[in-house]
């Protein structure tokens, strides 16, 4: 992050957190970063989870755009995200080139998402080098920003998710991709396990190898990504918005009560 964000996180988020009652991490990975990074005591920091967008949004052929009606035709795996740095695509795309070359000639990879506004932290331009240096520049599809109608779309459609983030907070894609049905590949890092449980296939994101080769797996094997659909449901029901809601209000009233 830049160094004024940094001025203004330490001057004002920083300082309010540690004068709060408490404060809420979506994971207990997160919790176990803002204890380690910040000082605050881990028995004030209280973890809810999150969960996906629950508004179904329709939209009618007419309104879709032809960058995603052009995907809909296509078989192709799915990530959802910022291009940031942390997301690690550009390891993504080296081993999407593995996959296309181990019997998936016509796979396309469809990247979701707008460039960062944070200077520092985007990596499109190495994204599209990427793209350029695997020579996959008509199989690698960056749609930028789509509506959450488009979106859902897409998720309906994709044969595969891949989730290969170095760093993440909670990871709400992985939940979006269990409720479509979609088979989940995700990195074994971070808050990522915690949030997909049983229900997603694991790799060392810093291994392009294995990344390929989880992917082909479930690409191959048709049982095997039943099996992980299914536990991606059972996954699924830990995390409701009402679960989220009902755990705020009681951590409202715990903190009135003790002030």
């Amino acid at each position: 992050y830049n160094k004024y964000w940094l001025v203004f996180f330490r001057n004002l988020g920083l300082a309010a957190a540690k004068k709060s009652a408490y404060v809420v991490a979506p994971t207990q990975y997160a919790s176990n970063q803002l204890a380690k990074y910040t000082g605050i005591n881990p028995n004030k920091i209280q973890v809810i989870g999150e969960a996906p967008k629950t508004i179904d949004t329709s939209i009618s052929d007419n309104e879709t755009t032809a960058i995603v009606k052009q995907i809909l035709n296509l078989d192709y795996i799915l990530h959802v995200g910022t291009l940031e740095k942390r997301k690690n695509l550009t390891t993504l795309i080296q081993a999407f080139k593995i996959v296309r070359e181990n019997g998936f000639p016509n796979l396309k990879l469809v990247l979701v998402g707008k460039a960062s506004n944070k200077i520092t932290l985007d990596d499109s331009s190495a994204i599209k080098e990427a793209i350029m240096q695997q020579q996959l520049t008509n199989d690698v599809i960056l749609t930028d920003y789509l509506c959450d109608a488009e979106v859902q779309q897409l998720y309906q459609k994709a044969k595969l998710y891949v989730f290969p983030s170095i760093n993440e907070g909670f990871g709400i894609p992985v939940l979006e991709a269990f409720k479509y049905q979609v088979p989940v590949v995700i990195a074994n890092n971070t808050c990522l396990p915690e949030v997909a449980g049983q229900g997603a296939k694991s790799f060392n994101p810093f291994s392009v190898q294995e990344m390929a080769n989880a992917m082909s797996t479930l690409l191959k094997d048709e049982p095997m990504r039943q099996t992980y659909i299914e536990k991606g449901n059972a996954q699924l029901q830990n995390f409701t918005w009402e679960k989220t809601a009902a755990s705020l209000m009681q951590l409202f009233k715990k903190a009135v009560a003790e002030s």
